[in-house]
């Protein structure tokens, strides 16, 4: 719409220039002359207007561009909360049902290189399975009958670990660390 008021207008200031220039009664230049001014005038708002116009639509694009990116950025950075506190939880859990069975007053180096052992494995598995879609959305215990099973797999099982012995399967996590029995 603005264009076509700047053909309008530019159509009537040539009419008035050629008026102007073609005019001998010299009052009736001065009034053309001023017709001429005000219309050319307009013309240059109408320009600027459809510029400022142009330049704001751009600028909104670009505001729109960068809260869509702000809003990805923020939801990329909780998705990754959200999978490391997946990660904290499973790794914790799983650590806990092996540290659970360890004899505290054994303390052999042995038990404890076969600890460091064992938690260094559930480390790489936790950070292997967290890279999986969904991982922070499943839930722990989930995570962790996978992890005994692929610990069984791999490993032959958890160091003396009741629930995860290589002959027997593992039994549906409770979501509690499993009771343990007095070994004496």
């Amino acid at each position: 719409m603005l264009q076509r008021v700047q053909q309008l207008l530019l159509a009537v200031a040539e009419d008035l220039a050629d008026a102007v220039v073609s005019s001998s009664d010299e009052d009736n230049k001065a009034k053309l002359a001023k017709a001429f001014h005000q219309v050319t005038r307009g013309l240059r708002q109408t320009v600027f207007l459809e510029a400022r116009l142009e330049r704001d639509q751009i600028e909104a694009e670009r505001a729109a561009r960068e809260r869509a990116k702000a809003a990805e950025a923020a939801e990329q950075a909780a998705r990754e909360l959200k999978i490391e506190a997946a990660k904290e939880a499973v790794q914790r859990r799983a650590m806990r049902l092996v540290y659970d069975e360890v004899d505290p007053d054994d303390g052999s180096e042995e038990t404890d290189e076969e600890l460091d052992e064992t938690f260094a494995a559930i480390g790489e598995w936790v950070e292997l399975a967290s890279a999986i879609d969904g991982f922070a959305e499943t839930p722990v215990e989930a995570h962790l009958e996978k992890l005994i099973g692929d610990m069984k797999a791999a490993l032959g099982g958890f160091p003396r670990h009741p629930r995860c012995t290589p002959d027997e399967p593992a039994s549906q996590p409770t979501g509690e660390p499993p009771a343990i029995a007095n070994s004496s």
